[in-house]
């Protein structure tokens, strides 16, 4: 029962990392166009770097507060891209720890949670798709580090 149960959860997580591949890096609703690496020139980097890039922590997150109050940003799209950074690892918190028990400590998967989130931007900047942002690799990795000590206390004492 309980290798029936491993393998339900190692194939709910490749699904759930196929849905992130496709959601970070192809979703053209998200504005994703991965094809934009065919193009790949210094201009076209540049171009992406002045409209894409952002290195300066809570820049991002600044910005669009300024314009939720200004009223030049939507809530939706604020709360959508605020809500949806925290969630986008948030299943991490369950999937890590659950098939490699010495993720269960948190200096290992905070390892693996940045750098799972830093590969995400690494590979936007690489195909100048999305957006290479600070802002989102530490959302991504404040809600994986949200769900992870549920997991511990909560859903690891089930076994």
């Amino acid at each position: 029962m309980k290798e029936r149960f491993n393998r339900s959860i190692k194939l709910l997580l490749i699904i759930y990392l196929i849905l992130l591949v496709n959601f970070t890096l192809l979703d053209g609703a998200y504005g994703r166009d991965i094809s934009n690496v065919l193009n790949w020139n210094a201009n076209s980097f540049a171009e992406y770097a002045a409209t894409s890039l952002n290195i300066v922590p809570f820049a991002t997150i600044k910005l669009m507060v300024n314009g939720l109050i200004s009223g030049v940003l939507d809530i939706k799209y604020f709360l959508s891209n605020l809500l949806g950074n925290l969630v986008l690892l948030m299943p991490l918190g369950y999937f890590f720890p659950k098939i490699c028990p010495r993720l269960n400590k948190t200096f290992p998967f905070l390892a693996v949670i940045c750098l799972v989130a830093l590969a995400i931007e690494v590979l936007q900047l690489a195909f100048l798709t999305g957006s290479c942002d600070i802002d989102d690799f530490l959302l991504n990795v404040a809600g994986a580090m949200v769900v992870f000590p549920v997991f511990k206390k909560y859903i690891s004492n089930e076994e």
